[in-house]
Protein backbone atom coordinates (compact mmCIF):
# COMPACT_ATOMS: atom_id res chain seq x y z
CA UNK A 1 0.00 0.00 0.00
CA UNK A 2 3.03 2.51 0.01
CA UNK A 3 1.67 3.25 3.78
CA UNK A 4 3.56 5.10 6.36
CA UNK A 5 1.60 4.92 9.86
CA UNK A 6 2.64 7.11 12.30
CA UNK A 7 1.94 6.48 15.90
CA UNK A 8 2.02 9.40 18.77
CA UNK A 9 1.85 7.34 21.97
CA UNK A 10 3.86 5.20 23.63
CA UNK A 11 4.29 1.62 22.93
CA UNK A 12 4.84 -0.40 25.83
CA UNK A 13 5.86 -4.29 25.60
CA UNK A 14 2.67 -6.67 24.29
CA UNK A 15 1.77 -7.70 27.56
CA UNK A 16 0.90 -4.54 28.49
CA UNK A 17 -3.39 -3.48 28.50
CA UNK A 18 -3.29 -0.82 25.45
CA UNK A 19 -3.80 -1.69 22.17
CA UNK A 20 -0.61 -2.18 20.08
CA UNK A 21 0.90 -0.84 17.05
CA UNK A 22 0.00 -3.74 15.37
CA UNK A 23 -3.31 -4.16 16.83
CA UNK A 24 -4.10 -0.52 15.33
CA UNK A 25 -2.73 -1.49 11.99
CA UNK A 26 -4.64 -5.12 11.78
CA UNK A 27 -7.94 -3.80 13.19
CA UNK A 28 -8.18 -0.23 12.48
CA UNK A 29 -6.05 0.74 9.85
CA UNK A 30 -5.73 -1.82 7.01
CA UNK A 31 -9.42 -2.49 7.59
CA UNK A 32 -10.13 1.23 6.37
CA UNK A 33 -7.76 1.50 3.95
CA UNK A 34 -9.06 -1.99 2.12
CA UNK A 35 -12.58 -2.46 2.96
CA UNK A 36 -15.72 -0.23 2.54
CA UNK A 37 -17.05 -2.12 5.93
CA UNK A 38 -16.72 -0.34 8.85
CA UNK A 39 -13.95 -2.29 11.45
CA UNK A 40 -14.79 -3.98 14.47
CA UNK A 41 -12.30 -5.07 16.97
CA UNK A 42 -14.26 -8.78 17.29
CA UNK A 43 -16.69 -10.77 16.08
CA UNK A 44 -19.63 -9.53 17.47
CA UNK A 45 -23.33 -10.09 15.53
CA UNK A 46 -25.21 -6.87 14.58
CA UNK A 47 -28.00 -6.33 16.59
CA UNK A 48 -31.28 -6.01 15.57
CA UNK A 49 -34.72 -4.83 16.94
CA UNK A 50 -37.72 -7.19 16.03
CA UNK A 51 -41.32 -6.58 16.52
CA UNK A 52 -43.48 -9.60 17.81
CA UNK A 53 -45.65 -9.57 15.08
CA UNK A 54 -42.38 -10.07 13.38
CA UNK A 55 -43.18 -7.32 10.96
CA UNK A 56 -40.36 -4.55 11.68
CA UNK A 57 -36.97 -5.57 11.52
CA UNK A 58 -34.35 -2.98 12.52
CA UNK A 59 -30.41 -3.17 12.50
CA UNK A 60 -29.60 -0.81 15.58
CA UNK A 61 -25.73 -0.95 15.18
CA UNK A 62 -22.68 -2.30 13.50
CA UNK A 63 -20.75 -4.59 15.93
CA UNK A 64 -23.43 -4.29 18.39
CA UNK A 65 -22.82 -7.34 20.67
CA UNK A 66 -25.49 -9.67 22.08
CA UNK A 67 -24.62 -8.55 26.00
CA UNK A 68 -27.15 -6.20 26.06
CA UNK A 69 -30.15 -4.89 28.55
CA UNK A 70 -33.00 -2.56 28.24
CA UNK A 71 -33.46 0.71 30.41
CA UNK A 72 -36.24 0.10 33.12
CA UNK A 73 -38.27 3.42 31.23
CA UNK A 74 -37.68 1.41 27.65
CA UNK A 75 -36.31 3.96 25.81
CA UNK A 76 -32.56 2.66 25.56
CA UNK A 77 -30.49 -0.05 25.08
CA UNK A 78 -27.31 -0.19 26.66
CA UNK A 79 -24.94 -2.82 25.10
CA UNK A 80 -21.19 -4.11 24.77
CA UNK A 81 -19.12 -3.54 21.70
CA UNK A 82 -15.76 -3.39 20.48
CA UNK A 83 -16.70 -0.83 17.68
CA UNK A 84 -14.04 1.47 19.10
CA UNK A 85 -11.53 -1.33 18.65
CA UNK A 86 -11.62 -2.38 22.53
CA UNK A 87 -14.94 -4.15 24.42
CA UNK A 88 -17.03 -0.75 25.76
CA UNK A 89 -20.31 -0.07 27.04
CA UNK A 90 -22.79 1.87 24.50
CA UNK A 91 -26.29 3.10 24.66
CA UNK A 92 -28.62 3.50 21.99
CA UNK A 93 -32.06 4.47 21.30
CA UNK A 94 -34.80 1.63 19.93
CA UNK A 95 -34.99 3.55 16.88
CA UNK A 96 -31.51 3.32 16.14
CA UNK A 97 -30.34 6.88 16.90
CA UNK A 98 -27.96 8.56 19.55
CA UNK A 99 -25.49 6.24 19.96
CA UNK A 100 -24.08 6.74 23.01
CA UNK A 101 -20.20 5.80 24.53
CA UNK A 102 -20.38 4.94 27.96
CA UNK A 103 -16.88 3.73 29.32
CA UNK A 104 -13.45 4.70 27.98
CA UNK A 105 -10.90 2.20 29.25
CA UNK A 106 -7.89 0.09 27.91
CA UNK A 107 -10.04 -2.48 29.51
CA UNK A 108 -12.94 -4.93 28.83
CA UNK A 109 -16.07 -3.67 29.89
CA UNK A 110 -19.38 -6.18 29.29
CA UNK A 111 -22.48 -7.87 30.56
CA UNK A 112 -24.16 -4.29 31.45
CA UNK A 113 -27.11 -4.31 33.69
CA UNK A 114 -29.51 -1.30 34.42
CA UNK A 115 -30.03 -0.58 37.52
CA UNK A 116 -34.27 -0.76 38.57
CA UNK A 117 -33.89 3.43 38.32
CA UNK A 118 -32.47 3.35 35.36
CA UNK A 119 -29.41 6.01 37.15
CA UNK A 120 -26.99 3.40 37.39
CA UNK A 121 -25.60 -0.06 35.63
CA UNK A 122 -23.30 -2.69 36.90
CA UNK A 123 -21.30 -4.42 34.75
CA UNK A 124 -17.76 -6.88 34.51
CA UNK A 125 -14.98 -5.75 33.39
CA UNK A 126 -10.96 -6.38 34.08
CA UNK A 127 -10.25 -2.62 34.85
CA UNK A 128 -8.25 -4.30 38.00
CA UNK A 129 -5.85 -6.65 35.84
CA UNK A 130 -2.41 -5.03 36.41
CA UNK A 131 -1.53 -6.50 32.56
CA UNK A 132 -3.35 -7.18 29.26
CA UNK A 133 -3.69 -10.69 29.68
CA UNK A 134 -6.14 -13.19 27.54
CA UNK A 135 -7.51 -14.93 30.67
CA UNK A 136 -7.77 -11.40 33.04
CA UNK A 137 -10.58 -11.84 36.27
CA UNK A 138 -13.35 -9.67 35.38
CA UNK A 139 -14.99 -8.36 38.58
CA UNK A 140 -17.78 -6.64 39.84
CA UNK A 141 -18.11 -2.54 38.72
CA UNK A 142 -20.56 0.19 38.56
CA UNK A 143 -21.36 2.99 36.38
CA UNK A 144 -23.19 6.13 37.35
CA UNK A 145 -25.02 7.08 33.72
CA UNK A 146 -25.40 11.02 34.60
CA UNK A 147 -21.17 11.89 35.40
CA UNK A 148 -20.14 8.45 33.81
CA UNK A 149 -18.22 7.50 37.01
CA UNK A 150 -17.57 4.40 37.71
CA UNK A 151 -16.17 1.91 40.70
CA UNK A 152 -15.39 -1.44 41.99
CA UNK A 153 -17.81 -3.67 43.88
CA UNK A 154 -15.48 -6.63 44.00
CA UNK A 155 -11.49 -7.14 43.13
CA UNK A 156 -9.94 -10.27 42.84
CA UNK A 157 -12.61 -12.52 43.20
CA UNK A 158 -13.22 -14.36 40.06
CA UNK A 159 -14.84 -13.61 36.88
CA UNK A 160 -18.14 -12.07 37.22
CA UNK A 161 -20.35 -14.74 34.76
CA UNK A 162 -23.79 -13.18 35.28
CA UNK A 163 -26.07 -10.62 37.73
CA UNK A 164 -28.99 -9.27 38.57
CA UNK A 165 -30.43 -6.12 40.72
CA UNK A 166 -32.58 -6.67 43.63
CA UNK A 167 -35.91 -5.24 43.07
CA UNK A 168 -35.31 -2.16 45.39
CA UNK A 169 -31.98 -1.38 43.54
CA UNK A 170 -29.96 -2.29 46.92
CA UNK A 171 -28.19 -5.61 45.94
CA UNK A 172 -26.52 -7.10 43.50
CA UNK A 173 -26.10 -10.60 43.05
CA UNK A 174 -23.74 -12.58 40.97
CA UNK A 175 -22.03 -15.46 39.43
CA UNK A 176 -18.02 -15.24 40.67
CA UNK A 177 -15.76 -18.17 39.37
CA UNK A 178 -13.64 -18.64 42.49
CA UNK A 179 -10.83 -21.31 42.11
CA UNK A 180 -12.54 -22.80 39.03
CA UNK A 181 -15.78 -22.96 40.93
CA UNK A 182 -18.58 -20.61 39.76
CA UNK A 183 -20.75 -19.38 43.05
CA UNK A 184 -23.27 -16.96 43.93
CA UNK A 185 -22.74 -13.80 45.24
CA UNK A 186 -24.35 -11.11 47.31
CA UNK A 187 -22.89 -7.58 47.52
CA UNK A 188 -24.81 -3.88 48.00
CA UNK A 189 -23.58 -0.94 46.42
CA UNK A 190 -20.88 -0.04 48.90
CA UNK A 191 -19.28 -3.40 48.02
CA UNK A 192 -18.29 -3.52 51.51
CA UNK A 193 -21.22 -6.35 52.23
CA UNK A 194 -19.97 -8.93 50.25
CA UNK A 195 -21.71 -12.60 50.90
CA UNK A 196 -21.64 -15.51 49.56
CA UNK A 197 -24.85 -17.67 48.73
CA UNK A 198 -23.55 -20.51 47.53
CA UNK A 199 -20.73 -23.08 48.19
CA UNK A 200 -20.94 -26.45 46.25
CA UNK A 201 -19.78 -28.10 43.05
CA UNK A 202 -22.31 -27.71 40.81
CA UNK A 203 -21.79 -24.77 38.25
CA UNK A 204 -24.43 -21.65 38.88
CA UNK A 205 -25.21 -19.24 36.15
CA UNK A 206 -27.00 -16.34 35.38
CA UNK A 207 -28.98 -15.49 38.33
CA UNK A 208 -32.11 -13.33 38.97
CA UNK A 209 -34.30 -11.58 41.85
CA UNK A 210 -37.93 -12.90 42.15
CA UNK A 211 -40.18 -9.85 42.32
CA UNK A 212 -40.48 -9.46 45.47
CA UNK A 213 -36.74 -10.19 46.62
CA UNK A 214 -36.52 -12.24 48.59
CA UNK A 215 -35.56 -15.34 46.70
Amino acid sequence: LDLVVVITQEVGPVFERRLSVLDALEFAILPALTSSETPTFNSCPVARLVEIDGATKSVLSSGACCLSDWSPDGQRIAFSSGLDLNPELYSIETDGSGLTRLTDDGATDTLPRWSPDGTRIAFASDRSAPLRLPMAELDLWILEVSSGQTRALTEGLGDVLGLSWSPDGKDIVFVGLDGGQSDLFITDLSGKNLRRLTSDRFTDRDPQFSPDGKQ
